[in-house]
């Protein structure tokens, strides 16, 4: 998170950073979405991250991009991997 966000957060606020792993239907739609497309998850499980202030989910980061790592146990071909967005609506 960029900080001239965290600058804007109240000094009482309580800020609440989740990662999970997706599971049930989320899931099921991602690995039925990958095998139509002919692809290969590289992960065992698709993850879900968010950041909420108060309870309100903060999404853009005041409009800077925010990255990201997911670590990787097996070999891969960076030629040949992608990393997706999933939008869950």
């Amino acid at each position: 998170m960029p900080l001239r966000v965290l600058a804007s957060i109240l000094r009482d606020a309580t800020v609440t950073v989740t990662i999970v792993p997706l599971t049930g239907k989320a899931a099921g739609r991602i690995a039925d979405e990958a095998e139509r497309q002919g692809a290969r998850q590289l992960i065992d499980h698709p993850i879900e991250d968010s950041v909420s202030i108060n309870g309100v989910p903060l999404a853009d980061f005041d409009g800077t991009y925010v990255t990201r790592i997911i670590v990787v146990d097996s070999g891969i071909d960076a030629a040949d991997a992608t990393a997706a967005w999933v939008d869950g609506d």
